[in-house]
């Protein structure tokens, strides 16, 4: 049983990591440094240029991504700009030779989570950084989960709606296209709060969101603005 239940520990934190390198040299020591490192802790995949490793994302996802600047088909900070654009909760780490200062800074100001440089980290210090990186980047996306998510039904709350509309209604001044905002407000919804009790009210107002997100369309957003108010914008 103890056996079982140390397997299965080692087989969830198993992080799959993307490394994006035209060099197969480099992805071969990276692997071998991971390996090195904790031999059972990552699982990489090679992508030789920028367009595979966007594939990669797409089809598989991964963990973490480790970025060369210098790639066949993109250069310098654009890379990160196409990764991110892609799979924006997927933390970056930009792997390079070039020991820049000012790439390095304008790389985490544009959200990688880290700049290392090929030749200067060891196994260990590049097996760290990945599982600093992957938690921050967990943290970080839930975060700004909770802060534009209602903590109860779990819809989108005011600000995200609000934000969502005002986009809305841009792309409605550039296309053909109508938009609807709908309200619903539960009826006597406070003599169930006051007769059954909040708990009965908190699991009718989730079993709401439920049904409404079931009929929403693709594209469609309905939120919580509080108390037993709903707002939907198809």
């Amino acid at each position: 049983m103890n056996a079982l239940m140390t397997e299965a520990a080692v087989v969830s934190r198993t992080l799959r990591v993307l490394i994006v390198e035209d060099n197969p040299g480099d992805a071969i020591l990276v692997r071998e440094m991971l390996r090195e490192a904790d031999p059972l802790g990552f699982e990489l995949i090679h992508a030789d240029r920028l367009s595979a490793g966007i594939d990669q994302l797409l089809e598989a996802g991964a963990d973490c991504v480790l970025l060369d600047l210098s790639l066949p088909d993109a250069e310098g900070l654009e890379a990160l700009a196409q990764l991110q654009a892609v799979s924006l909760d997927v933390p970056v780490i930009v792997f390079s030779g070039r020991s820049d200062e000012r790439v390095a800074v304008r790389a985490v100001q544009e959200g990688a989570q880290d700049y290392l440089i090929k030749g200067q980290v060891d196994g260990r210090l590049l097996a760290r950084s990945i599982n600093y990186a992957v938690e921050r980047k967990r943290v970080e996306v839930e975060l700004a989960h909770q802060a534009l998510h209602d903590a109860l039904t779990g819809l989108p709350n005011r600000a995200l709606f609000l934000d969502r509309l005002e986009q809305a209604v841009t792309r409605l001044g550039r296309h053909s296209t109508a938009l609807a905002v709908l309200f619903c407000e539960l009826d006597r919804f406070k003599v169930i709060n006051d007769s059954l009790g909040h708990d009965t009210g908190d699991r009718l107002l989730i079993d709401v969101a439920r049904r409404l997100e079931g009929v929403l369309r693709a594209g469609d957003t309905a939120a919580r603005f509080g108390g037993d108010e709903f707002v939907i914008l198809c």
